[in-house]
């Protein structure tokens, strides 16, 4: 059963890089070199392909800064109590993830 479609086929076999497993362990380094250089490699196994290897594209990530909903004025003032003598905070924390 063959998942590609003819077009697939034919890019294959005139386009990309071909290779059996056993070469690809024997020549590895080349192999990634040259998908470094932006060639795609097929690899196969009895002829039929099981992978592809591409070179990695890393995307651009965007910084998003998200607005303060509050100024941070409204916080500073803010007093927090010590936690009391005698709580098991690990027991309390396990006991709300419970939930």
């Amino acid at each position: 059963m063959t998942f590609l479609t003819r077009y697939d086929q034919i890019w294959l076999y005139i386009v990309m890089t071909k290779v059996k497993i056993a070469q690809l362990k024997t020549h590895l380094s080349g192999y990634l070199k040259q998908v470094r250089q932006g060639k795609e490699i097929i690899v196969t196994e009895r002829d039929n392909p099981i992978a592809r290897i591409l070179p990695f594209k890393k995307e651009k990530e965007k910084l998003v800064i998200i607005p303060a909903k509050e100024p941070w004025k409204t916080f500073k003032d803010i007093i927090i109590p010590p936690a009391l003598p005698g709580i098991d905070s690990l027991k309390i924390l396990l006991e709300d993830r419970d939930e």
